[in-house]
């Protein structure tokens, strides 16, 4: 399809829309099909291009069978696309028939010689992607452009979907015309995978032999692990998460980013990956035995960021892949794996021109450094041009950065204020002042740290501070732990000084919950963090760090109790990284308190987000430093929390022995408060062993106390676990009266946990006694309450009761899909059947299984039920259906 001379049209300029086209299969129809394919596609050439001419639009280029043009008129481009499909749909090439893919999208870009170049193209080809043959798409943009344009036709609103661009999600509308077929597969969009990709909020740029190579690798089926090495700053990061997007439709299971830049414990990677899937340790059974079972036969792509940060555990990643044969890693990382099967793809450095041998300025964005490098330029200095002045300052920076795309980031950040000129004259200086660094340090290292070097050397004395400081934060921080960290003598003005540093590219702003959000590149945290040392600052500011979340996590313990225990959950699980950093700082220090302290603080934190194994390990680590064996209440505290976190693993005879000698330091002290707290871990031992005298002492003597200190909260948790002690044994009445004792308090108090508890428990007691109906309401009001905490493992509690109950209506079949659908929850959280409430649970499916009569059926349920959403599962608790099998 021979385009018209593209320098000799007149091109529309502004606000123009792009056509996008492409013919579905077409790889395929080559394959098997080749001289019909030659024939259907010279019919589909002229097709496209009488529709775009006859519709005042012009013929950019062709894409190898498809088609790129431009119009000034939206409405124009829309006319071309009805044409062309309506042709296409009543033409034959020979006896093959050929459908294609179709999108628009309108915006703004660069024109030159007789070309497009910008995001708003990458957009327009990223839109037509998620298409199928005979689908005509349009973004937003277009929408409102051709919005009752044309008579007879339908804009469908299909959601606002995220491309595999990765950058913000686009809302994308189907054209409906009623003689052309309206209905398709689902979008190809990168949300029909599960996946948790971060979206980005720069274009990726070039790089399409890289990802071709990459992809290529990964779908080689004797590929499972496949290693981006370089060094920092190269680009592994961006180069990894988009050829993830791109391959997201090829493993069942999603695509799954786990980053690991803040670690630097290598026993730590197991817990990260298992938390970027959402899964949880289980009593009795460690986090890494959880995690391989979970992944022994998902089909799922992991992604491995930073991995030299933990390279110690590369092990772990072999292990992984023996146990879980359809899982592939592709891993980012400074230095290889070295591990057997391990493929290497060393990410090379941006393409450049030569500079001795310049082409003309139209085409210098082919080559990615300089594209990258127009593009941020732009971004800081919209103004921005390359002109014949400037070039060659422009293609000697990049190739003085070696083509790293951080460095060129940081340099073009500088366009605001330094002419490429002037910034070559600047930076070549720097650059031969730093030659001679460590002999061990690759080459490029050297380039990029003197990159940065230069970078902080232009900083006011201030901005420098401020920019040393804030590497002790780990995963970012907001506005306010700023302040009280960094700003120490009190005297700079921290929000006008980081948004300069942001400006200057040597920090990263995000938004968490309204809030702003300030980090830094890993690379650029490492030189900060080698600053802060060098100047004597490091102990003092980290202490200083302690200091914020240890008062953070402080305050935030009785409100894991109240009406804010979700928003304080969140926000913990925010500053987590931040919280690892503190209790790392604790074990340096010669102090013990603060570490004691703040283990004590995040004891509730940890087991009610699985993170059981690790929390047990910072207090086995702090109560073993020297010095932290004084018996203090800080002691006291740590002991309970290793206490609390090692009944829930199951580890009953460890979680007594520290119980107990918490509870002997606080009789020293004459905490009482601090006493009643061991004593109900006491008495939870007690009733998951069985002992039910020795646990309903222990709770009476822990309620006691709490009553004399007006401890409502407690009363309510010493009352639910009397309760719990009287259902185990039977005694129903006991249970009830305890259990609406404590919804009171827990309803006082605002404790939505509390009250979903209460409820929950007395559903139980309403089931065992025969009142369904009234087990159900009750089941059905704590399930609710769950659900909007956001607290899956409850919820699996609570779906387990209302099985129950569906199974005692009659309806076993819907019963044994909703346990399904429990069963997996639990999975994913980590957190099976306690052994006290396994008795009762296997009586409830045992009498289901009994009552349908067909074992085979229940079975095929059951499976079934661990396939459908947490909605469908709640749909099917309130049928009132009687199945029969």
């Amino acid at each position: 399809m021979p385009a018209k001379p593209r320098a000799a049209l007149q091109l529309p300029t502004g606000t123009v829309t792009f056509l996008f086209s492409d013919i579905e299969g077409s790889t395929r129809l080559w394959e098997t099909q080749y001289a019909a394919m030659q024939q259907a596609l010279a019919h589909h050439d002229a097709i496209m291009r009488d529709a775009i001419e006859a519709n005042n639009g012009y013929l950019i280029k062709t894409t190898g069978d498809g088609a790129h043009a431009v119009f000034a008129v939206a409405v124009d481009a829309l006319a071309a696309c009805l044409a062309a499909q309506r042709a296409l749909k009543s033409r034959l090439g020979g006896e093959l028939r050929i459908k294609s893919r179709m999108a628009l999208h309108s915006g703004t870009a660069e024109q030159r010689d007789g070309d497009y170049y910008g995001p708003a193209l990458n957009r327009a080809a990223r839109l037509m992607a998620a298409g199928h043959g005979g689908q005509i798409l349009v973004s937003l943009a277009t929408k409102e452009l051709v919005r009752n344009r044309l008579p007879g036709i339908a804009l469908r609103d299909m959601g606002e979907r995220r491309l595999k661009d990765l950058l913000q999600p686009e809302r994308i509308y189907q054209v409906v015309a009623p003689d052309l077929p309206a209905d398709f597969a689902p979008l190809k969009t990168l949300d029909t995978r599960p996946n948790n990709l971060p979206a980005q909020t720069t274009p990726f740029i070039g790089r399409e032999k890289a990802i071709c190579a990459v992809k290529e690798t990964l779908s080689n089926a004797n590929v499972r692990l496949l290693t981006l090495s370089g060094v920092g700053g190269t680009g592994k990061t961006r180069l990894a998460l988009q050829a993830a997007a791109d391959m997201v439709d090829e493993f069942e299971h999603g695509v799954y980013f786990v980053p690991l830049d803040a670690l630097s414990d290598p026993a730590l990677v197991l817990q990260a990956i298992a938390q970027a899937l959402a899964v949880r340790e289980a009593a009795g059974r460690s986090l890494r035995e959880q995690l391989l079972g979970y992944l022994r036969d998902k089909q799922t792509l992991l992604v491995l960021d930073n991995f030299e940060q933990v390279i110690d555990a590369a092990p772990r990643v072999s292990e992984l892949l023996t146990a879980a044969p359809r899982v592939k890693v592709l891993v980012t990382s400074r230095e290889v794996l070295r591990l057997s099967g391990e493929m290497e793809y060393p990410v090379p450095p941006l393409s450049l021109p030569d500079p001795k041998r310049l082409p003309p300025l139209e085409r210098l964005t082919q080559y990615e450094a300089v594209a990258i490098f127009i593009e941020r330029a732009v971004a800081v200095k919209p103004a921005f041009t390359v002109t014949n002045e400037n070039v060659s300052a422009v293609v000697e920076i990049c190739q003085q950065l070696d083509g790293l795309p951080l460095a060129i980031e940081l340099a073009a950040a500088r366009v605001r204020v330094l002419p490429p000129q002037k910034m070559l004259m600047e930076l070549s200086d720097r650059l031969s002042f730093l030659v001679g660094g460590a002999r061990d340090l690759p080459a490029r290292q050297k380039t990029l740290r003197s990159t940065i070097d230069w970078s902080y050397a232009l900083l006011t004395g201030d901005e420098q501070r401020l920019f040393r400081r804030l590497a002790v934060f780990v995963g970012g921080c907001d506005l306010e732990a700023l302040e009280a960290v960094c700003n120490v003598e009190k005297d700079l003005n921290v929000l006008e000084i980081l948004e300069s540093l942001v400006g200057k590219s040597l920090a990263t702003q995000t938004e968490a919950h309204g809030e702003p959000r300030f980090a830094m590149l890993e690379t650029i945290r490492e030189y900060a963090r080698d600053k802060l040392i060098a100047v004597g600052d490091e102990e003092r500011v980290r202490a200083r760090h302690r200091d914020y979340f240890l008062a953070l996590a402080e305050e935030a313990e009785p409100k894991l109790m109240g009406a804010e225990q979700a928003e304080w959950l969140q926000r913990l699980e925010h500053e987590y990284e931040n919280l690892r950093a503190s209790l790392d700082w604790c074990l340096l220090e010669a102090a013990s308190g603060g570490g004691l302290r703040l283990c004590g603080a995040l004891q509730r934190f940890w087991w009610t987000r699985g993170h059981l194994s690790e929390g047990r390990q910072w207090c086995v680590r702090i109560l073993g430093k020297a010095g932290a064996e004084e018996r203090t209440q800080a002691r006291a505290e740590a002991l309970n929390a290793a206490g609390i976190l090692t009944y829930y693993q199951g580890d009953y005879t460890a979680a007594r022995s520290l119980h107990e000698e918490s509870l002997a330091i606080w009789r020293e002290l004459g905490d009482r408060r601090g006493m009643a707290r061991s004593l109900n871990g006491l008495g939870n031992v007690a009733l998951d062993k069985g002992d039910y005298s020795t646990a309903r002492a222990l709770h009476e003597d822990s309620l006691a106390i709490r009553r004399q200190l007006g401890d409502r909260g407690g009363m309510a948790g010493s009352l639910n676990n009397l309760g719990n002690v009287a259902l185990d044994q039977g005694d129903y009445s006991a249970a009830r009266a305890l259990y609406e004792e404590c919804l009171v308090i827990w309803r006082e108090l605002g404790d939505r946990g509390g009250n979903a508890t209460s409820l929950g428990n007395l559903a139980n007691v309403a089931f065992e006694q025969g009142d369904y109906p009234a087990a159900r309401t009750l089941a059905e009001e704590s399930l609710a309450i769950r659900r909007g905490l956001s607290d899956r493992q409850k919820i699996a509690d609570s779906l387990e009761g209302l099985a129950a109950v569906v199974a005692a209506l009659g309806s076993s079949l819907r019963a044994a899909r909703i346990w399904g659908v429990a069963q997996r929850l639990r999975e994913e959280v980590g957190s099976p059947t306690s052994p006290n409430e396994l008795p009762r649970y296997d009586r409830r499916v045992a009498a289901a299984r009994v009552a349908l009569g067909d074992d085979s059926a229940f079975d095929r349920a059951w499976q079934e039920g661990r396939a459908l959403t947490l909605e469908q599962a709640i749909a099917l608790t309130s049928e009132e259906t009687v199945e029969r099998p």
